[in-house]
């Protein structure tokens, strides 16, 4: 969760503008982990969902350790 607010920070400092995640965005951002097969799996499912949602934006996984 500091990791995620951490990169919010960062990029609302860049100039971009969060929205929340049922929104439309020209970039998707998905920290996850791959510590579990579970974790794994619900990373992909969130960037899958990502893309469907916003087919013409950059999705990106952010893997925090």
């Amino acid at each position: 969760q500091a990791d995620s607010e951490e990169l919010a920070r960062d990029f609302a400092m860049a100039g971009y503008q969060l929205v929340p995640s049922d929104q439309s965005a020209d970039i998707c951002l998905v920290n996850t982990c791959t510590v579990t097969h579970v974790a794994d799996a619900k990373g992909r499912r969130a960037l899958s969902a990502l893309r469907r949602r916003n087919p013409s934006a950059m999705v990106v996984a952010f893997f925090s350790t």
